[in-house]
């Protein structure tokens, strides 16, 4: 084998090794994720990271995304310095696990219609970097709730498979 083919096999060997130590999402495994909730319910975001051979999760930090293109910090967690929650988001929200930095989830304990909108989970480990997941929230008010129910109630009698028009009555 020639010099260039050699280094070319090593080379496809490092990046298979660099590719399989890398960690991975584990949820949510999409980038993009929509998620759907009730306001004055709890509402989970997920966002757990899983680290493989010697990276470690140093940071966590949550925003949602605002119309004019900026991010809005809610909350952040640091392997050493603990947690922090920032602005409108103090005392709102809280991460669901005990250990962020290893499960990451984010809990709206009472979610409001104004929590609508997307979210990003910032991963930061070290030593490979940053790695993200986004979460578009869609909150429906309970009134919204009780009239599709009412609508469907009231239309039971004339359908002919209730399921079905039961799932695609209840998509946003």
């Amino acid at each position: 084998m020639d010099l260039t083919g050699q280094r070319l096999k090593y080379l496809a060997l490092l990046l298979l090794s660099v590719i399989c130590v890398q960690g991975d999402f584990v949820e949510p495994p999409q980038p993009e994720t929509p998620l759907r909730s009730f306001a004055e319910s709890e509402t989970r975001l997920p966002c757990h990271y899983q680290v493989e051979g010697g990276q470690k999760v140093v940071q966590v930090t949550w925003y949602k995304d605002l119309p004019d293109g900026s991010k809005d910090q809610i909350i952040t967690a640091h392997f050493v310095d603990g947690h922090t929650e920032f602005g409108r988001f103090s005392g709102r929200v809280r991460f669901e696990s005990g250990s962020p930095t290893v499960n990451s989830a984010l809990l709206i304990p009472n979610t409001e219609e104004s929590d609508k909108g997307s979210y990003t989970c910032h991963i930061s480990t070290f030593p490979n970097g940053n790695f993200e997941r986004h979460i578009t929230l869609t909150v429906w008010s309970k009134s919204h709730h009780l009239s599709l129910v009412f609508s469907f109630s009231s239309l039971l009698p004339h359908i002919s498979n209730p399921v079905r028009a039961a799932v695609m009555m209840f998509k946003p």
